[in-house]
């Protein structure tokens, strides 16, 4: 059984996924990403919304020190680093993970579900949009130092 299928079986759960699974590569995260990291708007930024926020640190900043927490396995930092109303979408789950509580909640699964060798490797982030980001990551091999390595298509 491969990695993935083991993480995406012990994931699994009727409150949190649809029954429909593809392969993980893209995410996005939408909407506000860090409450902390947002400054009023200025007028003459946003002559018609004065009242919004404009992120104060690039939002592909923020997503990236989110992968780093959770690489990390530091929930607290995480949580730091999402907006109560983010929405975190994943192209393995039918739908997405909206809100603080349930994007912590999955990424609290997937901590305990898989090793500590596993890591979360950006291939690419959007740095256009203040407001959305997309991101494709890999899962990390192991460290060098513990000598294993994953074999994917063994053939004897």
């Amino acid at each position: 059984m491969s990695v993935t299928t083991s993480l995406i079986s012990s994931l699994r759960s009727s409150s949190l996924l649809g029954t429909k699974v593809v392969t993980p590569r893209s995410v996005v995260l939408s909407r506000r990403l860090l409450s902390t990291s947002y400054v009023p708007a200025t007028k003459a930024a946003l002559p018609s919304r004065a009242n919004n926020v404009v992120p104060k640190t690039p939002a592909y900043e923020i997503v990236s020190s989110f992968y780093t927490a959770i690489n990390s396995n530091d929930l607290s930092s995480a949580r730091d680093l999402i907006a109560q109303d983010c929405v975190y979408e994943d192209l393995i789950f039918s739908s997405p993970f909206v809100g603080r509580t349930a994007i912590l909640e999955f990424f609290g699964k997937f901590i305990d579900a898989t090793s500590t060798d596993m890591q979360f490797v950006i291939d690419d982030i959007s740095k256009e949009d203040s407001s959305a980001v997309g991101v494709s990551w890999h899962l990390g091999e192991l460290p060098k130092l513990t000598r294993k390595k994953f074999i994917i298509g063994y053939k004897a």
